[in-house]
């Protein structure tokens, strides 16, 4: 388990947690901070903590984006009318 961020696990022959690892050189962490939902915080803890505000804004661009969707599909079923 990483010490930085208890939602990283990895295994034991690697020299250091590769998800940490990723988060410095600026990639995509597959793991986010999620909110603490009892005590308010981010879960996952150390220095990822406050990387929890992303995750937040998840649901919203997945409801933008199934709305453009929606939208495209009426497009194109008016357009072949």
């Amino acid at each position: 388990m990483c010490g930085n961020r208890k939602v990283h696990t990895y295994s034991g022959h690697l020299p250091e947690c590769p998800w940490c690892a990723r988060g410095r050189l600026g990639r995509f962490d597959p793991f986010p901070a999620l909110p603490d939902l009892a005590g308010g915080g981010a879960a996952g803890g150390g220095a990822g903590a406050g990387a929890g505000a992303p995750a937040a804004k998840f649901p919203t661009v997945l409801l933008v984006v199934a709305a453009l969707l929606v939208l495209a599909l009426l497009v194109v079923a008016v357009a072949t009318r």
